[in-house]
């Protein structure tokens, strides 16, 4: 759109001047640094802010009421693909197993994790957790998973062998930083996109 935006301009003014517009009437002024400071503290909060979000849903009815009421919320999209096999799962291994899951899995690195993960996400999202950073997060997500899958831009690559669905966002564990659970991850609990986590302190 920048480059179109710059034809469209350099037309335009060579129009007026009856002559092809000069490369350097779209050279802008250098970028002003005097907030350089305010930036860098900005920047050095973010990294101590020790936030981890909200807590880990871990008990089981109460999980699949929250999920029940926010999947309603979520695009047909995630509602279809990412919610409903979530919950499909969780009642197959139910509250047993998912016990289980946890107690095996106390640091929430692996499978505890995963299954966490996959919740927040969902919860996050029907539940306005930073609604309107979440949105904005999942936008550029989106947008950046389209641009890797378009076939202008991969000029020749294979698509992937799954996930051809943008990733699931949502905010978490501070000490894990930014992360993603792959889609062959997720699909364990039937889900077919990837999950992306942000620290809540990265959120603008």
């Amino acid at each position: 759109m920048g480059k179109e935006l710059v034809k469209q301009e350099g037309r335009k003014t060579g129009a007026k001047a009856g002559r092809a517009a000069s490369p350097s009437q779209f050279v802008s002024s250098q970028p002003s640094i005097s907030n350089l400071t305010e930036c860098q503290e900005d920047a050095r909060l973010a990294v101590m802010d020790a936030e981890s979000g909200p807590e880990d849903p871990t008990n089981y009815s109460d999980l699949l009421m929250r999920l029940d009421a926010s999947r309603q919320k979520l695009p047909p999209l995630y509602r279809e693909t990412v919610a409903n096999p979530y919950v499909k799962t969780l009642k197959e291994i139910g509250d047993s197993g998912f016990a289980e899951i946890l107690a095996v899995d106390p640091q929430r690195e692996r499978g505890a994790g995963l299954m966490l993960d996959i919740a927040h996400a969902i919860i996050q999202n029907g539940e306005d957790y930073n609604a309107r950073e979440t949105d904005a997060l999942q936008e550029v997500v989106s947008d950046l998973y389209d641009g890797f899958l378009s076939a202008e831009d991969r000029r020749g690559v294979n698509p992937p062998d799954q996930g051809m669905i943008p990733p699931l966002v949502k905010w978490g564990n501070h000490d894990f930083g930014p992360y993603t659970w792959p889609v062959d991850a997720t699909a364990s609990f039937g889900v077919q996109a990837a999950i992306v986590s942000l620290p809540p302190a990265y959120a603008p």
